[in-house]
């Protein structure tokens, strides 16, 4: 029996994970943003009116339409609930989960490569935007996938990858706007530029992606022209005569770091380093190091003109996305949950990496913070949200049995900091 939940541990924890998400998709949908969403996907599926899109039968101008298409085409197949918005976005939340297993197993052991997905799949970001899904959820999924196809494409040259790449940058484009387009080019325009790969930089081959990705994003350019630009008499959310194509590719997007878009919320430029310490729990305490030394050893080498190995698409990914995104005027903790894989697969890495004396202490101090974790869902659920059924409470005290049990048995082993605490998050959440 032991030998057989061995074997299967990975596919136990992810499904502890899956269990959760699962339970979330029943959850009521959350104001203000989600409950926004829902109502514009179930006026569409009313309407049919899939190129223009209406709320309350007014003019929308904010979000791409990707999120209320297949919401939309889920309540026409399902009828309107709340499992049926949260759906098609938990759908390409898992698809991001396995992007980012896929493009760390370019570059990494299997190990580290798996250890990177379950850090993802277990942070308090994804607990959260499977539960109140907004556009992120898409986003993310979308963008790892072209973050795989594209790493991919580099190393096999196959045109399988590249025609993927352009339905993962489209797609991506249509959840929340241009920002995939600087992802890739900060991401792996770091690796081209430490590296020197001055062919991938001007590749040719990049107009043809460029024109493919157009002729996919046509349809929604066709109908934010029809519905905006062609009627310039419109006042929308107090914009006369606002361009559609013009505030999708530009204003909705790069109008927050310039100030041309109307939101606001004066949110200082450290917004999320602080939101960070608690949306990529439970592992900030291995990032934060992790990033150190990877940025550490990077000076380093090009300093002493070290023939550099490895990637730097994760490290460049994160960091200039990271500050581009803390320039805007207006900031939510999720705007920054697009980057959480590359902080996955750094912390991952940087786990695996520790000598055996130094990975028992640091297990057992975060095994020890861990515990906070179980402290505070005593507390919730006896002062703020009082049980009223025996199933939770066994369930919980089987997770931290089972934590108990994988920190005990575990020894000299990077999983030893892994299973513990993604039973925590299971149990938490």
């Amino acid at each position: 029996m032991n030998q057989v939940l061995w074997k299967y541990r990975y596919h136990l924890l992810f499904g502890g994970i899956f269990i959760v998400y699962f339970l979330n998709m029943f959850i009521d949908v959350m104001e203000v943003d989600a409950a926004q969403y829902s109502v514009i996907s179930m006026e569409m599926s009313w309407t049919k009116s899939f190129l223009q899109v209406y709320e309350h039968g007014k003019d929308y101008l904010d979000k791409p339409p990707l999120l209320f298409w297949t919401t939309a085409v889920s309540y026409m197949a399902f009828g309107i609930s709340n499992f049926s918005y949260k759906l098609p976005s938990v759908l390409v939340t898992l698809l991001g989960i396995y992007s980012t297993f896929r493009f760390a197993r370019l570059y990494y052991s299997k190990e580290i490569a798996l250890a990177a997905s379950l850090i993802l799949a277990s942070t308090q970001a994804l607990f959260l935007i499977t539960n109140d899904v907004r556009t992120d959820s898409m986003l993310l999924g979308l963008t790892m996938f072209s973050v795989w196809q594209l790493a991919a494409y580099l190393q096999t040259r196959k045109s399988v990858h590249f025609i993927l790449l352009a339905f993962g940058i489209a797609g991506a484009m249509m959840s929340k706007g241009p920002l995939i387009l600087v992802i890739l080019a900060a991401a792996f325009g770091t690796e081209f530029l430490l590296k020197r790969q001055w062919k991938n930089i001007f590749n040719p081959r990049w107009i043809l992606l460029l024109i493919i990705v157009g002729i996919l994003l046509s349809p929604m350019c066709y109908g934010l022209y029809t519905q905006f630009d062609l009627h310039p008499e419109k006042t929308v959310y107090g914009l006369e005569g606002p361009s559609g194509l013009r505030f999708f590719f530009w204003t909705q997007s790069f109008g927050r770091i310039t100030g041309e878009n109307y939101w606001s919320n004066d949110s200082g430029y450290f917004f999320f380093t602080h939101s960070i310490l608690w949306d990529f729990q439970p592992w900030i305490f291995f990032f934060i190091p992790a990033l150190f030394v990877k940025v550490r050893n990077l000076i380093r080498n090009i300093v002493q003109k070290v023939r550099l190995q490895g990637e730097f698409i994760t490290i460049g990914g994160f960091i200039l996305i990271f500050v581009a995104l803390s320039l805007s005027h207006y900031k939510l903790p999720h705007y920054i949950f697009v980057v959480f894989p590359f902080a996955a697969i750094l912390t991952a890495n940087f786990i695996f990496q520790f000598s055996d004396s130094l990975r028992e202490k640091l297990a057992k101090y975060h095994f020890g913070f861990m515990q906070l974790f179980w402290i505070a869902a005593i507390l919730i659920l006896s002062i703020i949200f009082p049980i009223k059924s025996v199933i939770l409470p066994l369930t919980l005290s089987g997770l931290f049995i089972l934590s108990w049990m994988a920190f005990r048995a575990l020894k000299n082993h990077p999983e030893r900091i892994l299973f513990p605490a993604i039973l925590v998050a299971i149990g938490f959440n």
